[in-house]
């Protein structure tokens, strides 16, 4: 399946689909990417997926929701554990499911550990589970940012993590293998 040219996304050349090669970031044995180099790469991906409309279910350049972008993210830098598929849930969210999924395929780690490239998974008002994710970004003028597919924006938008998000926080997850 398709989505992004990740030449325009990455600014990567190569032949091979993602420019580099097998590992999930540059490639081959030899690698010698940094976890800093693995965690921007994350959030140049997701950034370059701003603007693309919200879509329940989507996975596309069509469009995405939040976990969508997620595996779009991972699938593009060929991040193992990001081929699992999230579909057939209903609108209304469906948190164990959501927290299951990630658990399984990602790396829970501590909220007082995130960093940039992290998955935050949120609670939000009137739901007993948490119900939606966005990533972890560097500090944008003093401040840090999420990147999410928002339905209620109607498309992937970057802004504060602010006191608002961190207190809706519930678990935070990382690619497998970033920290390697």
């Amino acid at each position: 399946m398709t989505y992004w040219n990740i030449d325009q996304i990455c600014e990567t050349s190569g032949s091979t689909p993602n420019g580099y090669g097998d590992c999930w970031l540059h490639g081959g044995k030899d690698c010698l990417a940094t976890v800093e180099d693995k965690r921007e790469r994350v959030q140049r991906v997701a950034r370059g997926q701003l603007g693309i409309r919200w879509k329940h279910q989507g996975r596309t350049v069509n469009g995405v929701d939040c976990i969508g972008l997620v595996l779009t993210t991972g699938r593009l830098l060929n991040i193992p554990n990001c081929d699992f598929e999230m579909k057939n849930y209903r609108r209304e969210p469906d948190g164990i499911t959501l927290n299951e999924i990630l658990s399984k395929y990602m790396v829970r780690k501590s909220k007082g550990s995130m960093l940039s490239g992290d998955v935050l998974e949120f609670n939000q008002i009137d739901y007993k589970w948490p119900i939606h994710v966005a990533f972890l970004c560097n500090s944008y003028m003093g401040y840090q940012t999420m990147i999410h597919s928002l339905m209620t924006e109607r498309k992937v938008v970057e802004h504060r993590y602010d006191r608002s998000w961190v207190d809706k926080t519930v678990a935070v997850f990382e690619f497998e293998g970033i920290n390697d």
